[in-house]
């Protein structure tokens, strides 16, 4: 699974779809050990509308945001269901708290 990235094969997934939170299989050779480690990895899902909100509410503007696979950053054709927009790319501004009344929020 180091090398395979199979950690994104939804066949190793087991979802709650309630709290979006992902269950995870993953093996890992650990320098030492003579037997890899196999771990379950709880990861939460964010839809980009939530990190854009996480991102207004710890004092930031969202200039951009869009779906980005690893190491393409320029590639700007990605939709957010496609299976290679594993990321979601945010080009954000500190707002001075001087400067803002805090009402400013992204849409």
């Amino acid at each position: 699974m180091q090398e395979s990235g199979q950690i994104f094969d939804p066949r190793f997934y087991l979802v709650d779809v309630k709290s979006r939170v992902v269950y995870r299989k993953e093996q890992f050779d650990i320098p030492g050990d003579q037997l890899p480690a196999e771990l379950i990895v709880r990861d939460r899902r964010y839809t980009p509308d939530e990190i854009a909100r996480a991102c207004t509410v710890a004092g930031f503007h969202v200039i951009e945001r869009r779906p980005v696979r690893a190491g393409r950053w320029d590639d700007h054709g990605l939709e957010e269901t496609a299976p290679q927009a594993r990321e979601v790319l945010v080009i954000a501004e500190r707002i001075d708290p001087a400067e803002s009344d805090g009402s400013r929020v992204e849409e």
